[in-house]
């Protein structure tokens, strides 16, 4: 029987099961606070650590790629003779051509879990890519964590990871569920190649949600747009990454980094956090073990940041605010939920150990 147990102590909230415990940092507010955010540092015991320990020790993409240890191509296939050759912008101001998304899961052999399949219906909208799915191939003899939110630079549209995945040494062409963050562009890069070869940080939170809750392109394209918009960053292929253009965006985005970046350094203990803009908690990551937090945080700030400096306001929240989230946020952690929530709020390996939790 899972037994959640919340108990109040002087400065921290700490959460249990079955003997592993997460602490959330409750007493250092300040110390984790600047202009629109805040976030709250999670800590895990000695026996969520140890248990942990031997899970975790993956490649990040931004690693892969930087080493040359993945290769990211467009899904190249023939073109079909009923095919509707359009740019998705163009599709999008069509009327009666909105491009809907299909889930279907899937179970993929190669980690023996259940992940989201995202399929375009009834258009193929171009004769050498699709817009949903990627290939993706291991080089190394490593194992490769995507995260979903992943923004990959190149091919013929910038695009974003949909689910987490672990690929596994040597894996070849495995398809790689993603979402176009680029709806202007349907043509290759400068580099004339169809592969993905640049990597920029995680998307931001409000994206990333929609992916989660919505899973659907013409919804990730409005989000891209309203957050691009918002912070002067326009670009004529409408692209997420235009953000980097922007010198007023990237002037607080470097401001905010500046102050978080290298918060958890050296840390041995810390897991993951809430983040937390105005009255309002953003959410929530956490990690299997120290080692992979570390290892994605930087990325996973930058996407808080940007929500912070696009839609935030002062942080004002209150701790029972953040204490009432956090209770639902453990029992869903500790609790067998229906697949469907399962699957878009925990992502585990094959031995079915959590690897990453993420909650809004």
């Amino acid at each position: 029987m899972i037994i959640v147990l919340t108990l109040f102590l002087v400065g921290s909230s700490t959460f249990s099961q079955d003997g592993k415990e997460l602490k959330l940092d409750l007493k250092n507010t300040m110390n984790y606070t600047y202009k629109n955010l805040r976030i709250y540092p999670i800590i895990a015991e000695y026996q969520y650590i140890q248990r942990n320990s031997k899970t975790g020790n993956y490649l990040n993409l931004k690693e892969a790629l930087e080493h040359g240890k993945v290769k990211i191509s467009e899904k190249i296939r023939p073109r079909d003779s009923n095919e509707i050759n359009l740019v998705p912008g163009e599709m999008m101001n069509r009327p009666n051509r909105e491009v809907e998304a299909r889930i279907n899961p899937l179970v993929r052999q190669d980690t023996g879990n259940i992940y989201q399949q995202v399929q375009i219906q009834n258009y193929n909208l171009s004769s050498s890519g699709q817009v949903n799915t990627l290939v993706i191939e291991n080089l190394s003899q490593d194992t490769i964590f995507l995260m979903a939110g992943d923004v990959v630079k190149g091919g013929k549209q910038d695009r974003i990871v949909g689910k987490d995945v672990l690929i596994l040494p040597g894996s070849k062409e495995i398809d790689l569920s993603v979402f176009c963050v680029e709806k202007g562009r349907w043509r290759v890069g400068d580099d004339s190649t169809h592969e993905f070869k640049g990597y920029y940080n995680v998307v931001s939170n409000a994206v990333r949600s929609t992916v989660q809750n919505d899973a659907n392109q013409s919804k990730v394209w409005s989000k891209v747009d309203e957050i691009t918009a918002q912070n002067k960053a326009g670009s004529t292929t409408s692209t997420y990454t235009a953000l980097e253009n922007s010198e007023e965006f990237t002037k607080a985005n470097d401001e905010y980094m500046k102050f978080f970046e290298n918060q958890f350094d050296n840390s041995s203990n810390v897991v993951g956090f809430i983040a937390c803009t105005g009255d309002t908690v953003l959410g929530t990551d956490i990690f299997c073990n120290p080692d992979l937090f570390k290892k994605q945080y930087k990325f996973l700030i930058h996407s808080y940041i940007t929500d912070a400096i696009t839609f935030g306001k002062d942080v004002k929240i209150s701790d029972s605010k953040v204490i009432d989230f956090m209770n639902n946020a453990f029992q869903k952690f500790n609790q067998k939920l229906p697949d469907e929530t399962e699957s878009k709020l925990k992502f585990k390996n094959k031995d079915e150990q959590l690897i990453h939790f993420y909650m809004q």
